[in-house]
């Protein structure tokens, strides 16, 4: 194992502005990776007889599918650290940059290998930014008696730029136009200063309920840059949930998605106190506990992480919007007040 001193560390973004999500998988799977579930891969980080896991892809990032273990999806980053028995996040890093010799100007071409009907085919991906167009339409009663449940108004909605939409446009990562257009509820968010879009398909399954040409500098709400206390969730839902209790909040694009440290330490270095409020689930909780530890190697003692009740999980009650929409206002004002979010 690695430790802070062993290697240079380069950040997420720098390691996959090198190397693709699948070389860094290659680290401890020694065949191809193809994204199909008939596919069958061992997991390399516990005694794996069976070999079921496989890989997928959603919101446009590779994950290792394993229902033995927890989390069962897992990214290039919590893959790596279960492989090396680590969730600390300078040793993650540390040990890719060292393992594929990153840092020293080498870039490999990006590349992913993809199979179908025994056919298999090499794909360039497509690194610029792409476009997202839509298709705007009328708030109308699905719509509030969808965000209702949350106490969010059309007001509220209108002035987060969050946009309802019938379709929209844009191209996959290897350059294919699509159009997506549905009667289902479906949401532009658009209030990213960069001009980026995220497209929220509530109705939607893992692989359709997203779409996005933000990347985790994006960060989104608005409010006061100085204070006594600034929180930091990883929903526009959840942001727009506890603001409406008068706090001081930001969402980023996921909490596996952290900011550029220049703009994480911009973000938090007005506030007395900064907290982190995930998922009750174990991805949430060590990505909040991860996120704690940068913020506190930049400013010591600064962030606090926080999180509901785990026991909540069985009620499928994970986060903010999901408490106030399942057991009320009440008991997320009594959450809220012990952890002294409010007065």
């Amino acid at each position: 194992m690695y430790g802070y001193d062993d290697a240079r560390s380069l950040s997420p973004e720098q390691i996959l502005d090198e190397v693709t999500q699948e070389e860094i998988f290659q680290l401890f799977i020694d065949k191809e990776i193809i994204i199909d579930k008939g596919v069958k891969y061992i997991a390399p980080y516990r005694n794996d007889k069976e070999g079921d896991c496989y890989f997928e892809e959603y919101d446009n990032k590779l994950h290792f599918v394993d229902f033995a273990s927890l989390p069962q999806s897992l990214n290039w980053y919590t893959f790596v650290g279960k492989c090396i028995s680590s969730s600390d996040y300078y040793t993650i890093l540390n040990y890719i940059t060292k393992e594929l010799n990153l840092g020293k100007g080498n870039k490999p071409l990006k590349k992913i290998t993809a199979q179908k009907e025994n056919v298999t085919v090499e794909l360039k991906q497509i690194k610029k930014d792409r476009s997202i167009t839509y298709l705007p339409r009328k708030f109308n009663h699905k719509d509030k008696q969808f965000w209702s449940k949350y106490n969010i108004s059309r007001d509220n909605l209108e002035g987060d730029k969050v946009i309802p939409i019938s379709m929209y446009q844009s191209t996959s990562k290897f350059g294919v136009p699509f159009t997506i257009s549905t009667f289902d509820l479906m949401y532009a968010y658009t209030e990213f200063p960069s001009g980026k879009v995220k497209i929220y398909r509530p109705e939607g399954d893992k692989l359709t309920k997203w779409f996005t040409n933000c990347n985790q500098n994006d960060v989104g709400g608005t409010g006061s840059d100085t204070g006594d206390l600034l929180l930091i969730t990883k929903s526009y839902k959840d942001y727009r949930v506890v603001k409406n209790m008068g706090v001081n909040t930001r969402w980023f694009q996921n909490e596996g998605m952290f900011p550029s440290i220049t703009i994480l330490k911009n973000l938090v270095k007005g506030f007395k106190r900064v907290v982190i409020w995930f998922d009750n689930d174990e991805v949430g909780i060590l990505n909040s506990k991860v996120l704690v530890g940068i913020i506190n190697s930049l400013f010591p003692g600064l962030a606090l992480a926080i999180h509901l009740d785990v026991n909540l999980l069985k009620y499928n009650i994970k986060d903010a919007s999901d408490l106030i929409a399942k057991r009320g206002e009440e008991e997320l004002i009594v959450f809220a007040k012990q952890n002294k979010l409010i007065i």
